[in-house]
């Protein structure tokens, strides 16, 4: 009876700390491809998707991963199977949302391998022990069909990754809220690209150079620059 007693206790204790580790709450905000602001019990807490790491905001296809990311989970309920925390303070782990072609589903997309699955971020193998094999398999599949495939930043033969990209261009500013404009400067002279346009992901700005975020066509125009052909 001592016996059973226990093994219940047991049972139960290790169910509660598993359950602990899964949190769920509202997500507030995409700070970019790889990092949300979620918010559990009036609070809001800094979420870092483990196993990817998706383009920063000044890389090609930056501006893309995060509006994917934005378009998956932004003011939805989310359940987030945690496992830690990061250098920073960030909770890690897997956010699941309801898919959105899905009304009767419950939260059972993995918003994480879904941005590797259309090519919005790479498997980040330098944590690959920090995630189940099972997880280690679906993610290195994912990211190997979406190269085949040349989806998202796969379209560019050999794109850097985040790790990777020099720490100067790292500098370069990112876009100011509502100001999505690239004011580029190069040997065609100061041209503006709109999102959307065919050159606008893989185009960089660095203030440095004098290169800038516009508003408006308008004051682009104003400020001397002109717009893309295409």
């Amino acid at each position: 009876m001592l016996f059973r007693f226990s093994l219940i206790f047991i049972t139960l204790l290790f169910a509660s700390c598993t359950e602990a580790d899964d949190l769920t709450g509202r997500v507030t905000h995409v700070y970019d491809g790889d990092t949300v602001s979620l918010r559990i019990g009036g609070k809001d807490h800094r979420v870092r998707l483990q196993g990817i790491d998706a383009p920063e905001h000044d890389q090609p296809f930056g501006d893309a991963a995060r509006d994917h990311l934005r378009r998956l989970v932004l003011d939805r309920e989310a359940r987030l199977e945690m496992t830690g925390k990061d250098k920073y303070g960030r909770l890690l782990g897997k956010l699941w949302v309801q898919p959105a072609d899905c009304r009767s589903c419950g939260k059972t997309l993995d918003a994480n391998l879904a941005m590797l699955t259309v090519g919005l971020a790479w498997w980040y193998r330098y944590y690959k022990d920090e995630q189940s094999p099972e997880d280690q398999g679906r993610y290195e599949f994912a990211e190997y069909e979406a190269k085949a495939k040349k989806a998202g930043l796969w379209q560019d033969d050999n794109p850097t990754p985040p790790w990777d990209w020099p720490r100067g261009d790292r500098k370069a500013s990112s876009a100011p809220d509502g100001c999505r404009i690239k004011g580029n400067i190069s040997d065609n002279g100061r041209i503006y690209h709109l999102p959307g346009q065919k050159h606008y992901e893989q185009t960089r700005i660095s203030t440095a150079k004098g290169e800038r975020w516009f508003c408006s066509e308008a004051e682009a125009e104003a400020a001397g620059w002109r717009r893309a052909r295409r």
